[in-house]
Parts: structure tokens; sequence; C-alpha cells
């Protein structure tokens, strides 16, 4: 049996395609079952990976190339075994409209961080790599946590 890990942030176009991306190709290197989704709480839906995001995890050979960004829902939280959030907010939206889903938690901690902030926006490539390597730490801590399970 899988576990099955969601990761939330608001746009799903930076941080949480990143993690998901980062955890499967992990997970499959470790021979793992692990399956992975990401949303966003309030997703453009459809659209593609922000694309210094893509360039960025590209930079470690993995892509987003067929990534579109898809809206978190309560069918999503039934599948998850464990749902991790970029942000509070993130937390308390799916407190608010999604009150039966699985407990949720932050990623940031994990890689010490109380929160992984967003880079979507910024004009340079050094905010995403930066939250690259904060989202690669505490994937790396979250899959020692799936291993020892």
């Amino acid at each position: 049996m899988s576990t099955r890990v969601l990761f939330i942030c608001t746009g799903n176009l930076c941080r949480s395609p990143t993690a998901e991306v980062l955890l499967r190709h992990a997970a499959a290197n470790a021979g793992l079952a692990i399956e992975t989704r990401s949303a966003g709480i309030h997703a453009p839906k459809g659209h593609p990976a922000d694309q210094k995001a893509a360039r960025v995890l590209a930079e470690r050979g993995l892509s987003l190339a067929h990534h579109t960004a898809t809206q978190v829902s309560s069918d999503d939280l039934e599948w998850a075994d464990r749902v991790f959030c970029m942000e509070v907010r993130h937390l308390r939206y799916l407190e608010r409209r999604l009150p039966e889903g699985p407990r949720c938690e932050l990623l940031g901690p994990l890689a010490g961080f109380m929160e992984l902030a967003d880079p979507h926006g910024a004009w340079w490539l050094r905010p995403y790599r930066q939250s690259l390597q904060r989202i690669e730490r505490a994937v790396e801590r979250l899959l020692e946590q799936l291993q020892d399970d």
C-alpha cells in the first residue's frame, strides 16, 4: 500500500508542484510507494507552472512541463494520507472551507522554517532557487519520516 501526500500552496504554480515532483522523484529513487499530488487554495485552473520555477527545477534535471494548476478540493483531501501546506494561511483556509479533511501540517518546519515563502512574480531567479533549496530540505526530511513509517 502506498502513502498519499498532498502539497498545498496558493496558486499551485511554484511551491506545491515543486514539492510534488521532488517527493515523487526521491520516493522512486528510494523504492518507496508514495503517490503525490499538489493543489492551490486560489489556483488559476489549467495554468502551466511558473516558468522560473520550472527553470530552477530543470537545473536539478526535473520537469514541471506537464503540470497544470489545480484548485484544492474535498476529494483531494479525502485522497491524501498526509497534507502539507506552505503557509499558515493555507491551513486556515482548509480549516474554514474543508473541515472534514485530514489533519494538515506545515512543510516549512521540516526545513527549519515556519513557512515557505512564495517566489511567484519575482523578477530574478534567486528567490526561486532559495525556495527550491528549502523545499528540497523539507522533502528530504519528509522522505526520512515516510521511510521510518
